[in-house]
């Protein structure tokens, strides 16, 4: 009985013994992945930061090699115009000019009569 009654302490100190390391063992890898998580968000911010620049870099980049593309385009369709169709252009144009010119007066003297 004795035997048997040591041999019960024994499992049970066993078994309290790995209960007492495996909460031990959890609670240092649990610090150990909440370190690696952080250093994977820290960098992860560090790499999103560095994304969002050079997308925003080449969408300038695109941008300003579209509107040179798009002058040049323009340019060359100018230059093709025939001799009537330029002298309507240059019309239209002067035509927007007077409208512009005609709404700024206008929005001038909205302005100073809010104002007086």
């Amino acid at each position: 009985m004795s035997e048997l009654k040591t041999g019960l302490k024994k499992a049970l100190y066993v078994g309290v013994g790995m209960v007492a390391t495996t909460l031990e063992k959890a609670s240092n890898i649990s610090e150990d992945l909440a370190k690696t998580g952080e250093k994977v968000v820290s960098k992860g911010k560090v790499y999103n930061e560095e994304l969002q620049h050079n997308v925003k870099s080449k969408i300038a980049s695109f941008t300003e090699t579209k509107k040179a593309n798009d002058l040049t385009d323009l340019a060359q369709q100018i230059n093709e115009l025939d001799e009537n169709e330029q002298k309507l252009l240059q019309e239209k144009l002067a035509a927007l000019k007077q409208a512009a010119t005609d709404y700024s007066i206008e929005v001038q003297q909205n302005s100073s009569e809010d104002n007086g």
